[in-house]
């Protein structure tokens, strides 16, 4: 037995599947915040090995300077290797006064530390990565002008010797506002 097939739905209906599907992909990109200043907002990056892998960013936009606190919140000897993101309106090398990091990491504007191509990046591959349940680690980039609000656009981790050994790049899910983060910011 056959079944006879419309041929003038099967254009529309595959459109329609073709418009979930990207819908869906779409929204498991990047989510953007925007920081007034004197706000934080925070971060959580998640591995496909669940919190075996995984970490935390705080952004803080206080006057000319975007502070980014990360912790490795990791369940297993996952290490935290770089912080990348880009900002909306996007940051240019020459509107970074200076920038700095704790713990040995270094700081700076476009590629660099594997992260790939983001606006401002804070890395420290090799003996600089932060192993599990230690102190956070501080990135401040200090901006040629104050802006009122500054977006967190797209966001990434760099996640090092997961349980298979292999690395990964989870994207950033903003946590809600007042959100139950770690606001531990001591090093």
């Amino acid at each position: 037995m056959f079944c006879k097939i419309n041929s003038s739905r099967v254009p529309r209906a595959f459109a329609a599947l073709m418009f979930l599907a990207i819908g869906a992909v779409s929204s498991a990109t990047a989510q953007s915040i925007c920081l007034q200043q004197g706000q934080s907002r925070t971060f959580n990056y998640t591995s496909s090995f669940g919190t075996a892998g995984s970490a935390k960013a705080t952004f803080t936009l206080l006057g000319d300077m975007l502070t980014v606190v990360y912790r490795n919140t990791s369940t297993s000897n996952t290490y935290l290797s770089g912080v990348g993101f880009n900002t909306a309106p996007h940051t240019l090398p020459e509107q970074i006064q200076s920038s700095s990091a704790s713990r040995g990491w270094l700081t700076g504007a476009g590629a660099g530390g594997g992260l790939g191509n983001f606006d401002l990046l804070a890395y420290g591959n090799g003996n600089k990565r932060i192993a599990p349940n230690t102190p956070v680690g501080t990135a401040d980039f200090i901006l040629t002008y104050e802006p009122t609000q500054l977006c967190i656009a797209e966001n990434i981790v760099h996640l090092t010797s997961l349980p298979n050994g292999n690395s990964e790049k989870p994207v950033g899910v903003p946590e809600a506002p007042g959100g139950g983060g770690n606001t531990d910011t001591t090093e």
